[in-house]
């Protein structure tokens, strides 16, 4: 279900311009753990693209892998299935994988524009965004925010 309008106050929308704002300082940071979703989604879900088709999950997973420590970027589609509860240091070393080569900022926005140049073309073969303003004005300006920044 697509919305048609913004239900959030004016409160809220600032909050989230804010996060937004510094979103690549979470995914940058080396001890912060990021739970990579890549699992299939599930029958039914109003976008059911896998991750390495949106835009935004690209964002994350390769700003994820410019200097983030190993231990604290896990893959959750690698941890065991119906194997009851696990220490968390189990759920790490079963969910560590390697991480993406760095990425430099200009290549990033390469991927992102031909990607969604191929979705425009031809639905379903490309990388997607919500808002196309997202990937131009918030998710490629921040990627090279970051990579400069973690790999002065």
């Amino acid at each position: 279900m697509v919305r048609s309008h913004d239900d959030r106050t004016p409160y809220q929308l600032a909050r989230f311009g804010k996060g937004l704002k510094g979103i690549n300082v979470w995914y940058g940071a080396t001890y912060t753990t990021t739970l990579v979703c890549d699992f299939p989604m599930s029958e039914g879900a109003a976008n059911s693209a896998p991750i390495d088709k949106r835009g935004w999950c690209i964002f994350e997973r390769r700003l994820s892998s410019v200097r983030k420590s190993s231990v604290c970027c896990l893959t959750l589609s690698l941890l065991p299935q119906g194997g009851g509860a696990l220490c968390w240091m189990n759920v790490v070393m079963a969910c560590m994988t390697n991480r993406f080569a760095p990425l430099a900022p200009d290549a990033f926005e390469a991927l992102m524009r031909d990607g969604m140049a191929q979705e425009q073309a031809a639905e379903g073969t490309g990388i997607r965004f919500t808002n196309g303003k997202d990937a131009t004005e918030i998710c490629i300006p921040q990627y090279r925010e970051a990579f400069l920044r973690l790999m002065r």
